[in-house]
């Protein structure tokens, strides 16, 4: 696999996903990291977001049907119910989650719920972010498992800020469109 920031030349399949989750769990930052690189440790999300931030991205795996490059077109979109109706026509999505935070597991459920009314059930991953950042206060592997089961859905850890599994999350959603 690899990863292709600009339009490829040839045509491609397109697919949107969208990262959902509540404020400041972290689905900028990984976008972010994904696409440019780069983690801002004084970004503030809060002011700089744009509501339907949308990013193109390509896939590349030998032996995929038709073409051997799919594009994902990623929506990041705030954690605020105004959003749902850009989750129409989404292929996919990243339930995001602040691993140093509790109170943003719970919250995924209704994202996949309204996820699942705008565009029936696509796949999704769970991603516990910001592993890099300790709490008391913070979510267990075992309760991130336990919803992403309840939700049906793999998990995956991750750290916008160190990059672990950054781009693994992306390239293992792009497996499930196919």
């Amino acid at each position: 696999m690899g990863l292709f920031k600009k339009k490829p030349k040839k045509r491609s399949t397109s697919y949107k996903i969208c990262v959902l989750g509540d404020e400041g769990v972290g689905k900028t930052s990984l976008i972010r990291r994904f696409t440019e690189g780069k983690f801002d440790e004084d970004y503030d999300g809060q002011i700089q977001i744009s509501r339907t931030d949308e990013m193109y991205v390509s896939i590349v795996e030998k032996g995929l049907p038709h073409s051997d490059v799919i594009t994902i077109n990623i929506w990041d979109l705030v954690g605020d119910v105004t959003m749902d109706q850009a989750m129409i026509n989404a292929k996919g999505a990243l339930l995001v989650c602040d691993m140093a935070d509790k109170n943003t597991l719970y919250p995924l459920e209704y994202w996949r719920n309204v996820l699942n009314e705008k565009s029936g059930e696509v796949p999704v991953i769970v991603v516990g972010n910001k592993t890099d950042v300790y709490s008391e206060a913070g979510i267990e592997e075992e309760n991130l498992k336990g919803m992403a089961g309840k939700l049906k859905a793999p998990y995956m850890l991750a750290s916008a800020k160190t990059g672990k599994n950054v781009e693994e999350i992306f390239y293992r959603l792009a497996k499930m469109l196919l």
